[in-house]
């Protein structure tokens, strides 16, 4: 929001990392503005946005500055457990811009600490005999207490995969 005492004329710029990356002229009148800018992030990470406003008829140029860190999140990041050399499901989600981690079976870690680093886990096609007691207790917590995604696809995982009446 911008605070003017009268009406004026004002240049608004939107900084980005130190770059500028948006500027509007604007007509404020008495009172206050609110002005938004709306930006694409394109990679996770912390960035730093500066708003810088120069009115005509400014009188304390030292309120003029505002500063904000951003902290964006990246594209989500999926563990894809597949027998499967080369599933087709995760090079789908690749092709829609997810973070895909493919692992055999015998990858899914025992700790779910360990799994907090994916959005979602999915076994695609994974009967539940290639997944041990470890594995499947550390699924389970994951998506009990931690509120992870689970995602469990094929025909190898359901009625012959053996899930039946294990806490997935």
């Amino acid at each position: 929001e911008i605070a003017a005492t009268a009406p004026q004329r004002a240049t608004v710029r939107l900084l980005r990392q130190g770059s500028v990356a948006d500027e509007r002229q604007l007509s404020l009148a008495r009172g206050t503005s609110r002005v938004t800018f709306l930006q694409r992030a394109g990679t996770g990470g912390v960035l730093r946005y500066d708003v810088e406003v120069a009115g005509e008829r400014d009188a304390i140029a030292a309120n003029n500055r505002a500063s904000a860190l951003v902290i964006v999140g990246g594209p989500p990041r999926v563990l894809y457990v597949s027998p499967t050399p080369a599933p087709t499901g995760a090079a789908l989600l690749r092709g829609h811009g997810f973070d895909v981690v493919r692992g055999a079976p015998a990858a899914v870690p025992i700790v779910p600490a360990a799994l907090d680093a994916f959005d979602p886990v999915v076994l695609d096609d994974v009967p539940a005999r290639e997944i041990d007691a470890a594995q499947r207790d550390a699924l389970a917590r994951y998506v009990e207490q931690d509120g992870g995604g689970l995602v469990v696809t094929g025909v190898r995982a359901f009625g012959p995969g053996g899930w039946t009446g294990t806490r997935m």
